[in-house]
């Protein structure tokens, strides 16, 4: 290659990635006339390296027509293979959009879960993707192992991980819907993990392409695809004290956004109301994972009453009246060792606002009534 002008493709090279860049290396070194063109899950980090990150492919955008997008046309084209008269209708058209909202657009993914169309209609693929260990597998006889199911995928990077990359790996999937460096600092740092080493980290995962970085504007922000939440939850439970770990990180999670929505809360109606308001938007998958994880994962009423008090200007703003009143008459039917307190109260004015705000005048007045008579009885009677 030394004397020629050549362009050379490596495809695939993750699993093979100190050879190949040794080699390419080497050939460079060698020949000024060669360009290499690699494909891989993680870069070469050799000298002249220009990477370019692949984003997934585009998804159906919500409140719109399901079709043309990215993903969608890759969906129905692999479709067609098992299942010639495959077509996009009225009736398949959201459990469609919806398999390719839960895969996140990644091309493997949707391509085992079409190839399950010859067997399963896709409102059953759709509701079946609670067990992808299982169903984003394929049968092609002529495929590697590591080809023919998306966990065989999943478990060679995984286990190309250090100690320290697996285990802020299997904690960042508290997070929903994405996350911050500030976020995952805070609620990731735990023994044998420092805040001073989650960057390094982060930056590591986002290099092996198991977090995206998807940074608008002057904020950073990150995301694990749900695919990969569910391997890193199932892989961490696999773990001697990885329950205990999770349990520990999902109530870091908890407080972490708790002290967000209280932050908020006074800034919900003063000049800076719009920056807070898109930032709890930006939040509200993690702020509903709180509030599931307050109800029902460790039981804690106090923290669903402080949540649901600090949010209730937001859920009024946004128009999550249901959701809001909901979570509340959960919050506040939980037993609770205090039930005479401040966060109590708080939490069922926020209630009796959300009820006016429906017209449910009856329910609103009781509430109103409560909370004056714990005010008092309290002696905060403002």
């Amino acid at each position: 290659m030394a004397s020629r002008n050549l362009l050379l493709i490596l495809d695939n090279c993750e699993h093979l990635i100190e050879p190949c860049a040794r080699l390419v290396a080497a050939l460079l070194r060698d020949a000024p006339g060669l360009r290499v063109l690699v494909t891989s899950r993680e870069p070469l980090r050799i000298d002249g390296e220009q990477t370019y990150f692949l984003p997934p492919l585009t998804l159906p955008q919500r409140g719109t027509q399901v079709d043309g997008s990215e993903a969608l046309d890759l969906f129905i084209e692999r479709a067609r293979q098992p299942q010639p008269e495959f077509a996009l209708s009225d009736s398949n058209a959201a459990a469609v959009a919806s398999i390719c909202a839960r895969l996140d657009g990644i091309p493997l993914a949707l391509e085992f879960a079409a190839a399950r169309v010859g067997a399963l209609s896709v409102e059953e693929i759709d509701a079946g993707l609670a067990a992808r260990s299982s169903l984003l597998a394929i049968d092609r006889r002529v495929a590697l192992p590591e080809q023919q199911t998306l966990g065989a995928r999943l478990d060679r990077s995984y286990e190309r991980l250090d100690q320290g990359e697996r285990l802020l790996f299997n904690r960042i999937s508290v997070f929903a819907g994405g996350f911050d460096l500030d976020a995952a600092e805070q609620v990731c740092s735990a023994p044998p993990l420092s805040a001073d080493e989650v960057l390094d980290l982060l930056t590591a995962l986002i290099d092996k392409s198991l977090i995206v970085n998807e940074s608008r504007g002057q904020r950073s922000r990150y995301r694990q695809f749900e695919i990969l939440r569910d391997f890193a939850r199932d892989r961490a439970c696999e773990l001697p004290d990885g329950l205990a770990d999770m349990a520990e990180t999902s109530e870091h999670h908890a407080r972490f956004f708790l002290a967000l929505a209280k932050s908020a809360g006074p800034m919900l109606v003063g000049p800076e109301q719009a920056q807070w308001c898109e930032r709890l938007d930006q939040e509200h998958d993690n702020l509903r994972s709180a509030m599931v994880w307050a109800l029902t994962r460790n039981k804690v009423p106090a923290l669903a009453l402080e949540l649901g008090a600090a949010l209730h200007p937001f859920w009024l703003l946004y128009g999550y009246l249901e959701e809001g009143r909901n979570f509340l008459r959960e919050a506040l039917a939980m037993p609770d060792e205090h039930p005479v307190t401040d966060a109590r109260a708080a939490a069922i004015h926020a209630a009796a606002h959300l009820a006016s705000s429906q017209d449910d005048l009856a329910e609103s007045k009781q509430l109103v009534k409560l909370s004056v008579e714990l005010r008092r009885e309290s002696g905060t009677p403002h």
